[in-house]
């Protein structure tokens, strides 16, 4: 009879431990499906170049733009990889540290200077700045970056020359011919009024120079152009003379105004003499603006060697303004956003970091930086607008908290 029990109580231990054993493999075999399951459903994330926030299981098209949807590469692993990599070894413990190791420890860090410590403390809050909101740092396969067309080009110290273009007319100023003709008078009539034994007489003539002054300096003249043209036969403001030079007149906008400055050189050209170029030296600059046109006058005295350019005639004007050697941005890295102005720096081995940029003149083809690039860092050129697209989707995808 105990025979009998203990055969059946071990055929039950034994049968219970099979069950267990047959439950086990397959919670096993569940797990494993589902986790290869996860994983293939992460491979297949699509999401819009154009609209990064949008994503999908499935291939096809985005629904806003119509845009082919593209695979989500998966960088984060290797990043957590690469971060993992670059963690420093355990230190050891205070306990089997040497008197020796922490004397030595101690007196590199007096070597230290302050100088030094606050040069890693600016650079480490500028790195922490360095990406705008919305957007993120990414990292570029090479074979992506050559699909895409991806190009670059080099901050640098470059010689910038900015244009000014404006339409102007060969003047036909008899305002101002008369305002230098009052002046001279009352030049002479002071000279002659200083023999006069009254004293009010020298005084009138005194106010009438100073009245007229005023009146030239109303029209735009400084006081050295005064000065210069007193002595000069001033007809050619009404009438050419023979090879004598003619006064242009040209508008400037608002903008431009703290470019253009007395004695730089302009270039005229006349629709009347096609490839015919003239040349001259602005000579005076209007000091009120025109609050209608919202313009400046510049005049300007050319040289008229043939008599060709007449009064009234309207022309052509082309104001050379040099900006001197200016740390330069190229024009086709800067991404317009209305609010900002971004570049992407490249950093090497694919990756692409953000950056907003404080931008100054534009001059043939680039941009006066004022921050937020150094000299000699690489921008992007070329597909920095699919590269900011990826860079708004990684910003994106880290502010869901990894929730797609």
């Amino acid at each position: 009879m105990n025979k009998k029990i203990l055969i059946l109580f071990s055929a039950l231990i034994l049968g219970i431990g099979g069950f267990t054993y047959y439950l086990g493999a397959r919670n096993k075999q569940h797990l494993d499906h589902q986790t290869k399951k996860s994983s293939s459903e992460k491979r297949q994330m699509y999401h819009c170049p154009m609209h990064p926030t949008y994503t999908s299981d499935k291939p096809g098209d985005c629904p806003i733009c119509q845009m082919k949807l593209v695979p989500i590469e998966e960088e984060e692993h290797e990043e957590s990889i690469q971060k993992n990599e670059q963690q420093p070894l355990p230190e050891k413990d205070e306990n089997q540290t040497s008197a020796k190791d922490h004397a030595l420890h101690e007196k590199e860090n007096d070597q230290i200077s302050s100088e030094d410590h606050a040069l890693h403390e600016e650079n480490k809050s500028q790195k922490k700045a360095v990406e705008p909101f919305g957007q993120a740092t990414i990292k570029i396969s090479p074979e992506r970056e050559q699909l895409i067309g991806v190009k670059s080009g080099v901050v640098a110290m470059r010689e910038l020359k900015i244009e000014i273009r404006a339409q102007g007319r060969v003047a036909y100023d008899v305002e101002l011919y008369n305002a230098l003709t009052e002046y001279k008078t009352a030049k002479s009539a002071k000279e002659k009024a200083k023999q006069s034994p009254w004293p009010d007489v020298q005084e009138r003539a005194e106010s009438l120079v100073n009245a007229s002054i005023l009146r030239l300096r109303q029209l735009g003249l400084s006081h050295e152009e005064i000065k210069r043209i007193e002595n000069e036969d001033n007809t050619n403001l009404i009438l050419p003379e023979k090879n004598g030079p003619v006064w242009v007149y040209a508008q400037i906008y608002e903008y431009e105004s703290a470019l253009a400055k007395v004695g730089q050189s302009i270039e005229i050209r006349a629709k009347s003499f096609p490839g015919k170029k003239f040349s001259g030296k602005i000579r005076a600059i209007d000091p009120i603006l025109n609050k209608e046109t919202r313009s400046l006058r510049v005049r300007a005295e050319v040289l008229n060697p043939e008599n060709l350019l007449k009064p009234e005639m309207f022309v052509e004007v082309k104001i050379q303004v040099p900006l001197g050697n200016k740390l330069a941005l190229p024009e086709e890295a800067v991404l317009h956003t209305g609010e900002r102005n971004l570049v992407f720096v490249s950093l090497g081995q694919g990756k692409y970091e953000p950056r907003e940029v404080v931008l100054g003149q534009e001059a043939e083809g680039y941009y006066e930086l004022i921050s937020g690039v150094s000299k000699g860092e690489k921008v992007v050129t070329s597909a920095n607008f699919l590269i900011d697209s990826e860079s708004k989707l990684k910003a994106a995808i880290s502010g869901m908290g990894h929730s797609h």
